[in-house]
């Protein structure tokens, strides 16, 4: 099914991008809009103790793929090994987080 892209009147390009053409939604954008009735887990701290040494950390959910959006004291983390790595649940980051490090994830989950 293709969607129009929806559009803001202050945000250039629209609400959702970026657009896989001129006024369709790329397959990312489709996949998030058909899983939003799954369930959207925002601002998530994921389980795990924050000490420095520990790198393993757990969600309540199962992210759907490329859904996640993970920050490190604010800072958007890279997925694929650069940041950190998800299998399932469980996020291992390339470097345990400092004691005192706040994270959050923001995600679609069909196991919520």
């Amino acid at each position: 099914m293709s969607r129009q892209r929806l559009l803001h009147p202050s945000l250039p390009g629209g609400l959702l991008s970026p657009l896989s053409g001129v006024d369709e939604l790329s397959a990312g954008e489709e996949a998030l809009i058909d899983n939003l009735g799954a369930g959207a887990l925002q601002n998530e701290t994921p389980s795990g103790t924050v000490n420095g040494s520990n790198a393993v950390f757990t969600l309540v959910g199962t992210p759907i793929a490329n859904s996640l959006k993970l920050f490190l004291n604010g800072q958007l983390q890279y997925a694929g090994g650069t940041d950190y790595t998800l299998v399932t649940s469980t996020i291992t980051y390339a470097s345990a987080p400092l004691t005192g490090s706040t994270h959050r994830a923001w995600y679609m989950s069909t196991s919520t």
